[in-house]
């Protein structure tokens, strides 16, 4: 096995691990109604976005290995896009909004590849699935603002940081992901000292939201 074998076998564990850590937020939110306050919807759309688009290119290429990895994250994310949305409350048209305009965009770009097949096809869809995925590893930046204004961090989850600059470090040439991915391990860093505190408007718990 040589070193590009590895790299390969490297990235494709990382991003698994990857999609896997979106599997907090179902736990979270079962264990406490109220954290979906303080967890971003962004990065799972960007993900299942992402995740659709390199699996159609996928399909497309005949690589099995690139068909698993995706539809793995589709999967995943699909499962916690319905546990957010589910429990979104008063977030859920801002919620509905958000996934209603990837949606749409997905299937334009989807239509675009299915009714223009070749090259030209090919190529536009694998330029946009790049660009997909260094919006996804930079979506959790979307919180960053909130993040340094409460100086709060508990917005910013770390094993999605760790894995995403992993990922981006392994999926060469990704270094703008790295330096995205770095960043907000440098904001979390920073604001690591400041503790979780409900925001104003949250539901106040009873004992159906409460498990032991």
């Amino acid at each position: 096995m040589n070193f590009e074998n590895l790299i390969s076998i490297g990235a494709t564990v990382s991003t698994i691990l990857m999609f896997l850590t979106h599997l907090k937020t179902p736990i979270q939110i079962n264990r406490n109604i109220n954290a979906i306050y303080n967890i971003p919807f962004f990065p799972l759309v960007m993900t299942f976005f992402n995740c659709s688009l390199w699996e159609k290119y996928g399909i497309l290429k005949g690589d099995p290995g690139m068909i698993i990895v995706n539809f793995t994250g589709i999967i995943i994310t699909t499962h916690v896009i319905f546990v957010y949305y589910k429990n979104s409350r008063d977030l859920r048209k801002k919620v509905e909004k958000s996934f209603t305009i990837m949606i749409v965009t997905l299937i334009c770009i989807l239509a675009y590849v299915k009714f223009n097949r070749g090259l030209k096809s090919y190529t536009v869809l694998g330029f946009l699935s790049s660009i997909s995925t260094i919006i996804m590893f930079g979506s959790p930046l979307s919180t960053i603002k909130k993040v340094i204004r409460t100086k709060d961090n508990s917005s910013l989850s770390i094993q999605l940081l760790m894995i995403s600059l992993i990922s981006s470090g392994l999926c060469i040439p990704n270094g703008l992901g790295c330096v995205l991915a770095a960043i907000q391990l440098l904001i979390y860093k920073i604001y690591s000292k400041k503790e979780y505190t409900l925001p104003q408007n949250s539901i106040p718990l009873s004992p159906v939201h409460l498990k032991n």
